[in-house]
């Protein structure tokens, strides 16, 4: 890593980036090597340590204080003082000074919980700088981001390069690495794949790169589809623009594309869990916008990203965290212990959930975690029509996986459901897909049949960014922030867990 250059971090989900991270921050200490800065090998590598070198990361999920104004967030633990107290009048003309350099438009006494996602992460800079920060490392800086803000943030990227800032840019966009990036480094399983000049990568090459060691799962047998049981008809909503889908009885549907292309946003529209303008169907039946409940009542299930947020009380036990939305289906007049015994076994099969009933989810690892929340959609009493699954597999390991996929194939087959899978790993697409869509800049930039997926493919139509699905994206955003203003949504948090 040299001064003023920006160093492309790439890699799937799982291939080492995060743990990579965690390293160089200092969150985690190697079991073997050295990490070297100008020259010297710091006696002992700590979060603090990273922090006197002049190391910040920027993660994804920004760690502002949302009750702190902006200036009490760029000096928190590095407060300026004026005898016992805060100078709080300090603070606020040198964040300013920081902010104007940064192009941020926030003021100084700003509430953070006001400020749009682009002017958070210009917070989280100036926070950085303010600690006279040498290398930022930016974790897919550009996730949540519109076109606008994403050419605000190249251009302030090349700023810092002037000023002699090294920058660590993990990203899934390969148009980022060509208009940033003066190196590159490929991860795969935690191995370096390639480590040069971007000059020495065509764009093709570093397709290729990030396709290697994918489809290590056999792709699931093609089944007979049936009738149309789910639809959307000019559906628009905050990140992405509108966009017409049907999918069919036993048919997986994938949305694939890297992180902000709007298939997540598209996804929870879909599901209730977002504002959102025009028409869902589920076997005909026209559903309303903005609850999760009404929808589920139609036969219309989600699972969402979150299993910690959204899918599990962890303090409850499986049993009662898989059948929650079972009770009322299973009972009449009273609760039947043998109803719901036998309810549990069947969802418990199906998604390959071990026999523990009485213990907390909490106590779960992540893959038995996921499977709780997979299983109770899959394997409830309720029989759904459709199922949402938005990144089915993130966080678990192989086993799980699989026995995940296994159980979507199953309902697939066993109950003629249409299955929704919104993903951003390439192999995850070619095992399930019986058709893609691929997302970019918040618009549907290709479909693909079964026969036309594999892994380049879809790497490279989802991580070309053209100009005309940049303009989209800007005028999605807009529209759905507009759409925002129309509708809230009230989904409570016992709706999601549903």
């Amino acid at each position: 890593m040299w001064p003023g250059r920006v160093h492309a971090l790439l890699g799937h989900n799982g291939a080492g980036k995060s743990t990579l991270i965690s390293l160089l921050s200092g969150a985690q200490r190697p079991d073997e090597g050295e990490i070297v800065f100008d020259e010297t090998v710091p006696e002992r590598w700590s979060p603090a340590t990273a922090i006197e070198q002049g190391i910040a990361v920027i993660y994804q999920h920004l760690s502002l204080v949302d009750s702190l104004s902006v200036s009490d967030n760029i000096f928190l633990g590095t407060e300026l003082r004026k005898g016992v107290g805060v100078d709080h009048r300090a603070q606020e003309s040198r964040a300013a000074e920081i902010l104007a350099e940064l192009g941020a438009t926030c003021r100084p006494r700003d509430p953070v919980s006001s400020l749009p996602t682009a002017q958070r992460q210009l917070v989280e800079i100036a926070k950085a700088l303010r600690r006279n920060a040498r290398v930022l490392i930016l974790d897919e800086p550009t996730a949540a981001l519109s076109n606008r803000e994403s050419s605000a943030l190249a251009r302030l990227i090349d700023s810092l390069k002037s000023r002699g800032i090294g920058i660590v840019y993990v990203t899934h966009l390969l148009a980022e690495v060509a208009r940033l990036a003066d190196e590159i480094t490929v991860l795969e399983g935690g191995s370096v794949q390639f480590n040069g000049s971007v000059s020495e990568l065509t764009h093709d090459d570093l397709v290729r790169l990030l396709a290697r060691g994918a489809a290590k799962t056999g792709r699931l047998a093609e089944r007979d589809l049936g009738e149309v049981v789910l639809a959307s008809k000019s559906v628009e909503g905050n990140g992405f623009g509108s966009i017409d889908l049907e999918v069919r009885e036993g048919e997986i549907l994938v949305l694939f594309g890297m992180l902000g292309s709007g298939r997540n946003d598209f996804l929870r529209a879909l599901a209730g869990t977002a504002p959102r303008h025009g028409e869902v169907e589920i076997r005909g039946t026209r559903l309303p916008a903005g609850s999760l409940q009404r929808a589920h009542r139609q036969g219309l299930f989600f699972v969402g990203p979150d299993r910690s947020r959204d899918g599990i009380f962890p303090q409850l036990s499986t049993f009662d965290n898989v059948l929650m939305s079972s009770f009322g289906p299973l009972s009449r007049f009273a609760r039947s212990a043998r109803s719901e015994r036998n309810q549990w076994q069947t969802a418990r099969s199906a998604v390959g959930l071990a026999e523990v009933a009485a213990t907390p989810t909490g106590r779960l690892s992540g893959g038995n975690q996921q499977k709780t929340v997979v299983g109770r959609a899959i394997g409830g009493a309720r029989r759904p029509s459709a199922i949402l699954l938005d990144e089915p597999t993130q966080g678990v390991d192989v086993g799980a996986r699989r026995d995940i996929y296994r159980a979507i194939e199953s309902i697939c087959v066993q109950q003629a459901v249409g299955v929704v899978v919104s993903t951003n790993d390439p192999e995850e697409a070619v095992t399930l897909a019986d058709r893609v869509l691929i997302f970019s800049q918040g618009r549907v930039v290709a479909e693909l049949s079964r026969a036309e997926i594999n892994e380049e493919r879809l790497l490279a139509l989802a991580s070309d960014i053209g100009s005309a699905g940049a303009e989209t994206r800007g005028e999605a955003g807009e529209a759905g922030e507009a759409g925002q203003a129309h509708g809230d949504d009230d989904t409570s948090e016992q709706e999601r867990k549903q």
